[in-house]
């Protein structure tokens, strides 16, 4: 009787620890069944969040990270980005992600957005089309883990060698609507 007892005590510490993993967003960000903010499960041993870009607020000058990752870009073989992209060089755009920051403090300038937060200090290194450097115009807080609308001047602009193909310069930053 014990060892029954012990083995529905652990089936149950298993199926709840499964529940809390399963339902992180909804616990975060509750009453929300379109969120903004999708479960990604673990992910190279790290359990992630991403833009659901279908619930992303659109307007004319929306880009999206599924557009920005059509370029299948490699340093060693350079290719000509799609059309869709090329189009959206030197224009005012907005973009919602996650910051990540590259400098310390509460306000910062200088950060990458990317769809999720696959990518951390620990986490795989992402592939240039799945970011945007962000230069901001002034400091603005910095917001962890909550998806962010940054509005700017966006770039095609490959410089593998300083770490990133797209570059933003930015005017403005929201928490994005969820």
């Amino acid at each position: 009787m014990k060892r029954l007892f012990e083995i529905l005590l652990k089936v149950s510490i298993v199926v709840v620890i499964i529940f809390v993993i399963k339902s992180a967003p909804s616990l975060l960000w509750p009453g929300q069944t379109k969120s903004l903010v999708q479960d990604e499960g673990y992910q190279a041993g790290h359990y992630t969040i991403g833009i659901n870009e279908r619930s992303v607020q659109k307007n004319a000058n929306t880009l999206l990270f599924s557009t920005l990752k059509k370029w299948h870009y490699e340093w060693e073989r350079p290719i000509s980005p799609p059309e869709e992209i090329v189009g959206a060089n030197n224009r005012l755009v907005q973009i919602t992600g996650f910051m990540y920051p590259l400098e310390s403090g509460s306000k910062i300038r200088n950060f990458c957005l990317l769809r999720s937060t696959q990518t951390c200090c620990y986490g795989p290194k992402p592939q240039y089309n799945q970011y945007v450097l962000v230069e901001m115009d002034k400091p603005v807080p910095f917001v962890r883990l909550e998806p962010v609308t940054v509005v700017g001047t966006f770039y095609v602009e490959p410089k593998p060698e300083d770490g990133y193909i797209y570059r933003m310069e930015g005017t403005s930053l929201t928490v994005a609507a969820r």
